[in-house]
């Protein structure tokens, strides 16, 4: 029994027992949790943050032929807001950059976190509000140039407008010339 043993403790064990060495591992602190609260409890234990991005979906496009993913240049129409009961304060969106859909690299790490992974799967005129914790936000630092309060909640409100510069909700991945697919 090791208990609460560090993982040097436990490798210097390894080091010196003889061999062959059987291991087991206790799952009674995990039996009848789902799958990702066992997950959460065993990241906690080891000191691992797990935050989650909440999406809910406000408008899915009819007919999807192609969804966002890693490495594609996504084009949304955006406003996003400080999360407070009281709908709270929007410190930024598309429409007060430039008027027009905001295009990022998917994947890039080019916008917060939570908001990137929440673009993920998306189609062609799908329309989502994405619910970002601070972990995957601005953090506990928070941001003074979008005047951003530390470990606030942020929610994104979303529409997907191109996809590799496609702008058809029909369009097929596999159909598209290569350098419109990646």
């Amino acid at each position: 029994k090791l208990g609460n043993a560090t993982a040097a403790e436990v490798s210097a064990l390894l080091k010196r027992a003889p061999r062959p060495i059987t291991l087991t591992f206790d799952a009674s602190v995990y039996e009848g949790l789902a799958a990702d609260d066992a997950l959460a409890r065993a990241a906690a234990s080891q000191g691992i943050e797990t935050e989650r991005v909440r999406i809910t979906p406000l408008k899915g496009a009819a007919g999807c032929g192609l969804q966002s993913r890693e490495g594609d240049v996504v084009e949304v129409e955006f406003s996003a807001r400080v999360a407070a009961p009281d709908g709270g304060r929007e410190f930024d969106s598309s429409a007060r950059r430039s008027g027009r859909p905001f295009a990022f690299l998917l994947g890039n790490g080019d916008v917060v976190r939570g908001f990137e992974l929440g673009c993920f799967e998306m189609c062609i005129g799908d329309e989502r509000l994405v619910r970002v914790p601070p972990a995957l936000g601005f953090g506990q630092r928070g941001s003074r140039a979008y005047g951003v309060p530390p470990a606030a909640s942020l929610e994104y409100s979303v529409r997907m407008v191109r996809i590799n510069g496609q702008e058809d909700p029909r369009a097929r991945r596999e159909l598209l010339q290569d350098e419109q697919r990646f």
